[in-house]
């Protein structure tokens, strides 16, 4: 699924942070995450997963999605010590702990492809197989 599409379906509906219009270099490790994963956990996303948002999978989520995220570093209220208010997470964080909550994906599944599609401490999206052109060189 294409990154318009992550952000239209999961951001605009779930992240409290997400700004329309609004151009960011940088994505959330939420979707960062989801781009990983590819079309096994890309669901449409509801209102109502910020509503019931209950973070049952905090200490998963946190080592997973929040330790490889460049927002924790430096502007993720959620994460921050210094934070005194209840600040949601991202809407990657929020879609994901609901997609586990009702058992969508499990935890498993969530650390097998990170670890086999992880560079570093960073992401490396699922990417589709391209066909090799066949062209001839003169």
């Amino acid at each position: 699924m294409p990154k318009e599409l992550h952000i239209r379906d999961i951001c605009k509906r779930c992240c409290v942070w997400y700004k329309p219009g609004r151009k960011e270099e940088l994505s959330c490790g939420g979707i960062l995450v989801i781009e990983v994963l590819g079309d096994d956990c890309v669901l449409p996303a509801e209102r109502e997963e910020v509503k019931d948002f209950q973070n049952r999978f905090d200490s998963l989520l946190d080592e997973l999605v929040c330790n490889r995220c460049d927002f924790r570093k430096d502007g993720c209220d959620f994460r921050d010590p210094n934070i005194t208010s209840q600040a949601l997470p991202c809407g990657g964080y929020i879609h994901l702990d609901s997609l586990l909550t009702r058992r969508l994906i499990s935890a498993a599944k969530l650390r097998k492809a990170l670890l086999k599609n992880s560079v570093g401490a960073g992401f490396k999206p699922a990417r589709k197989k391209r066909k090799k052109s066949r062209s001839k060189k003169r």
